[in-house]
């Protein structure tokens, strides 16, 4: 039963729209995606415990404007893997090891040696 009580989840988009209003940028759609960067933050510091999400508000959308904004889709389909890898592994529980199969498996097929 995983789910984040209303209070909380009112003061998330409390701040949300706070970082909406400072930075110009709009979270999870253009013309300016605004994206965000997660990482737990337990009292106690525990080597190896620190869950990071990268590029949160990453979607198909905003991937297109991030590509035609830094003239690098490439860059930016890349951005939105990792954001996806990440998310399922540190909040869906899934396991790395099954994207990281995914895609040397998609490489190896299309002869490419780097991401």
């Amino acid at each position: 039963n995983s789910f984040i009580p209303k209070e909380i989840w009112d003061q998330v988009m409390e701040k949300i729209r706070f970082l909406e209003s400072v930075t110009g940028k709009t979270f999870g759609a253009g013309p300016l995606p605004l994206l965000l960067s997660i990482r737990s933050g337990a009292k106690i510091s525990m080597p190896g415990m620190m869950d990071t999400i990268l590029n949160l508000g990453l979607n198909d959308e905003t991937t297109e404007i991030l590509g035609a904004a830094t003239d690098n889709l490439r860059f930016a389909y890349d951005s939105y893997r990792r954001f996806i890898e990440m998310y399922a592994t540190v909040v869906m529980g899934i396991e790395h090891y099954l994207f990281e199969n995914a895609l040397n498996h998609t490489k190896q097929q299309l002869n490419i040696e780097h991401e």
